[in-house]
Parts: C-alpha cells; sequence; structure tokens
C-alpha cells in the first residue's frame, strides 16, 4: 500500500493535560481508495489525567495510558502507550516523505516504518 501524505493545519483547542509536547501539522493519511484515517497528530507528556477537545467535544484520556508515559493522541483517541523518542523517529519518518507525493522514501529506517504502521493498525482497531 502507498501513503499519500498531505498536511494542513489542525482545527484544535487543548484544555490543560499536563505538558504539550508538540502539536505537529495535520497529517492527512490515504491509500488513495479510502477515507483519510489519521486527521492530526497531537503528542502529550501526561503529567496527570486530563481531557482533550476536539471541537467543543471533551474525551477523557485514558489514565491507564497517560500516567508515567507520553502518549500519542489522534483525533482524540489514545494510540499507542509507547515513549516519545520513538514517536519523535517516527515523526522523523513522516518528514522524510514527500508532503504531496506517494513515494515513500526507501531508506527510511525500518523500525520507523514498522512502528508507525503499528500504531496506524492500533488506530484501526480500536475503530
Amino acid at each position: 500500500m502507498v501513503l499519500i501524505i498531505k498536511e494542513v493545519k489542525p482545527p484544535i483547542s487543548i484544555e490543560e493535560i499536563g505538558s504539550i509536547v508538540e502539536i505537529t501539522n495535520s497529517i492527512i493519511i490515504t491509500d488513495g481508495l479510502k477515507e483519510p484515517i489519521v486527521e492530526y497528530i497531537v503528542i502529550i507528556k501526561c503529567e496527570k489525567i486530563g481531557r482533550y477537545c476536539k471541537e467543543k467535544q471533551l474525551i477523557e484520556v485514558s489514565e491507564k495510558c497517560c500516567i508515567g508515559h507520553s502518549s500519542i493522541v489522534i483525533c482524540g483517541d489514545v494510540l499507542a502507550n509507547v515513549f516519545i523518542e520513538e514517536i519523535m523517529r517516527s515523526l522523523y519518518a513522516i518528514s522524510m516523505i514527500e508532503t504531496y507525493g506517494s513515494v515513500c522514501r526507501e531508506k527510511v529506517d525500518a523500525f520507523v516504518k514498522e512502528k508507525f504502521m503499528s500504531v496506524l493498525v492500533h488506530f484501526k482497531n480500536q475503530k
């Protein structure tokens, strides 16, 4: 499957959920046949349990996935209980992909690709 990645600005507002590590540009990922499955990525370092706000809809971030870890939140869903270093590697891999291109650069580290795809699989399974 070829991933086509485009960037747009996120329509996002955030309430206090600890420390905001990074809010990326909106990232839309699609194989060109289906609806995009990712709208934007928010990386948070949860120092306490809080809430994530999207379009006036408050979604509680689960306690299990927050305490002691940095987490990815995508479209209000806690995706994976992962360390921030791994996520930054994934974001680095994403940054190596042409914004409006359809071909992933072949030299993207295999670990990063595998990690990122496992996150996407986890996201799909949560739906």
